[in-house]
């Protein structure tokens, strides 16, 4: 069940039910993925330190990525003598059907704390 991209109806509104059922499926896998990389996401979005605007379209992006590559069969590339296009990941999960951005991971990674001598209790997220 989705907890921060609540109204798929309303992102994709003319999707059919089995689309519906598609798209249901790959919002609970990209929120997933956001909580197992950034486990206090939920938190911070209760206490207002994170906007969930900001978690929701950072799902609804990874899905329309997921979407769009499932559309084209997961073509990454089309060159012809005239013409050459290119749709390259550009983030960290490079082959992943769901992935993040390098701006959306910034988006979602907690403050650095600014206090002196501040104790780090578990690694940073690295790319």
């Amino acid at each position: 069940m989705a907890k921060f991209l609540t109204s798929l109806r309303a992102v994709w509104p003319d999707a059919d039910s089995a689309e519906q059922v598609r798209l249901e499926r790959l919002v609970d896998r990209a929120e997933a993925l956001i909580v197992q990389r950034f486990p206090t996401t939920l938190r911070r979005v209760e206490d207002g330190s994170l906007s969930v605007t900001v978690v929701a379209g950072v799902v609804e992006d990874m899905v329309n990525r997921a979407v769009a590559s499932q559309d084209r069969g997961g073509v990454e590339k089309l060159a012809y003598p005239e013409v050459t296009m290119e749709w390259g990941s550009g983030g960290a999960g490079s082959g992943s059907l769901l992935y993040l951005t390098t701006d959306e991971l910034l988006a979602l990674t907690p403050p650095e704390p600014s206090a002196a001598f501040t104790v780090y209790r578990r690694a940073r997220p690295s790319w």
